[in-house]
């Protein structure tokens, strides 16, 4: 009986499998090949919108300018926040918030204005003036992540119109004298969705900032504790004195909280006691009635070491 010859069905089976085998390899091939190319595509793409982004921002932040400025008033302390859109395009969307690092430090709003600059930014030009929505949320100081189409419509969320000053006055209370770093971020909408771009502006509330100043009739006659060399410059900004009036020996001026009763022992009075015209130089001295205004004092003269003043 003849055998019967297999080989050729086996040859078969085994070029069936390695065809099999070869056409996966190719469509894993390709797929690794698709998901490459989609990868690349989405770095790419990202790569593009982190640089839109930061683009943006800095657009932003040469277009957008923050300036603060504190004065002592009956309550506590003046803070005006000035905010200047510098580009003859409308900035839409925009929202703020407001840190204080002291728990001793609160806030309240008092008003809102924008003002009109010229094309020309020429300061004498006659502005236009009127009155609008605060940019600051007062319930909350939270970081929004994203700016919703409901959040924009906000009155917390304002539009920056072209070429104008944006600007925001409010009355900080200070449970006792306290140094308080602060900090003021604008988020704009960015260019990617659901994403804000955020400018900062940091600023410090002092302790010379919490004093009231009280020029005296007369001259001041009593015994130093402390004095001190002290630049006009300096001196001016120190005790507020206008730039009209002379600095002559023996100007005596009071220093205390600016919510103090009158009958406060916290009082500390700075008396010019030389001064050189040549050099624009100063000698003060400090005087003080109490144990609590020397506790003042010091912290005084500790800041002003600080502020190299």
């Amino acid at each position: 009986m003849e055998e019967k010859n297999d080989q050729p069905n086996q040859q078969k089976s085994v070029q069936g499998k390695d065809a099999t085998l070869q056409a996966l390899g190719n469509v894993a091939e390709g797929m690794q090949s698709s998901f490459s190319s989609i990868f690349a595509s989405f770095e790419q793409n990202l790569q593009m919108a982190q640089s839109v982004t930061g683009l943006f921002e800095q657009v932003l932040k040469n277009s957008i300018k923050i300036e603060t400025q504190l004065e002592p008033n009956e309550q506590g302390i003046q803070l005006t926040v000035s905010i200047t859109n510098t580009v003859k395009i409308p900035v839409p969307g925009v929202q703020c918030s407001i840190t204080f690092r002291s728990d001793s430090v609160h806030w309240s709003h008092l008003s809102t204005t924008q003002e009109s600059l010229s094309s020309t930014h020429t300061p004498d030009i006659q502005k236009k003036q009127q009155q609008i929505f605060s940019i600051f949320d007062t319930t909350t100081t939270s970081t929004p992540s994203s700016l919703s189409k409901e959040e924009e419509i906000k009155p917390d969320s304002i539009t920056l119109p072209p070429l104008c000053i944006h600007t925001e006055v409010l009355q900080i209370k200070i449970d006792q004298p306290v140094q308080c770093n602060s900090e003021i971020i604008l988020y704009f909408p960015g260019p990617v969705p659901e994403s804000t771009v955020p400018i900062e502006h940091t600023f410090g509330i002092y302790l010379v900032d919490q004093l009231s100043r009280k020029v005296l009739a007369e001259d001041y006659k009593g015994k130093a504790i402390q004095f001190r060399p002290c630049s006009a410059e300096a001196l001016r900004l120190l005790l507020q004195i206008p730039s009209f009036q002379g600095l002559e020996p023996g100007l005596s001026i009071m220093l205390q909280e600016t919510n103090a009763q009158e009958d406060s022992k916290k009082k500390i009075i700075c008396r010019i006691e030389e001064f050189n015209k040549k050099t624009s130089m100063a000698k003060i001295a400090f005087y003080v009635e109490s144990s609590e205004a020397h506790e003042l004092l010091k912290l005084l003269i500790h800041e002003l070491d600080m502020l190299n003043w």
